[in-house]
């Protein structure tokens, strides 16, 4: 455990004293904020939904979010309780809000953006590719942003995409073949209405 930290310490520290300007701050802080509440993933999800050949894995998305965040945040988080860096070194000044709850192990931008790549690159390998780069860059800014650590983000990352894999194996086949079964369903009432007309 000492090791980890000494790990976490080593880049954290290092990115607080090198890596900030005027510019770099408002980037990160642009960047994380997307995340707040998964909300630039449930915008995906809801473009996934209104398109028929992406709807499956839309679902998958979100079913992979809401599984991602009862074991990271409700779970998890309240076993390890692992705090903040600003908590652990109140010498650490924020340059944002204090974001909810002291517990820091495993990142919930981070562990939402493993979960939501994952999902698109299942549905299509360059879109996945992009989302992943993004997720990448939003586990970066909760580091540099001192609200969490590098390990509270690779693990986040990594579980987001076992959610996603674990949802898409149990449930995508069952959903294609509900939405299929719907999709018959709406051509015969439609056709039915069609020729009564």
């Amino acid at each position: 455990m000492e090791l980890i930290q000494s790990f976490d310490n080593n880049i954290l520290y290092y990115i607080l004293e090198n890596w900030h300007n005027e510019f770099t701050d408002s980037f990160f802080k642009a960047v994380s904020s997307l995340g707040n509440r998964g909300l630039i993933w449930i915008i995906v999800s809801a473009l996934m939904l209104c398109s028929k050949k992406w709807r499956s894995y839309g679902i998958v998305l979100l079913l992979s979010l809401g599984l991602s965040a009862v074991i990271g945040s409700l779970v998890i988080k309240n076993l390890v309780c692992r705090l903040r860096p600003f908590v652990a070194d109140p010498s650490i000044e924020l340059i944002v809000g204090i974001p909810g709850g002291y517990y820091s192990f495993p990142s919930g931008h981070s562990t939402a953006a493993g979960a939501a790549s994952v999902s698109i690159f299942l549905r299509n390998r360059l879109a996945g590719a992009f989302a992943f780069a993004f997720a990448l860059l939003m586990s970066l800014s909760r580091v540099f942003l001192a609200v969490h650590y590098p390990t509270d983000t690779i693990c986040g990352l990594i579980l987001g995409a076992l959610c996603a894999v674990i949802i898409y194996k149990l449930l995508y086949s069952r959903t294609e073949h509900c939405l299929e079964r719907l999709y018959e369903r709406r051509s015969l009432t439609d056709k039915s209405n069609g020729d009564k007309n």
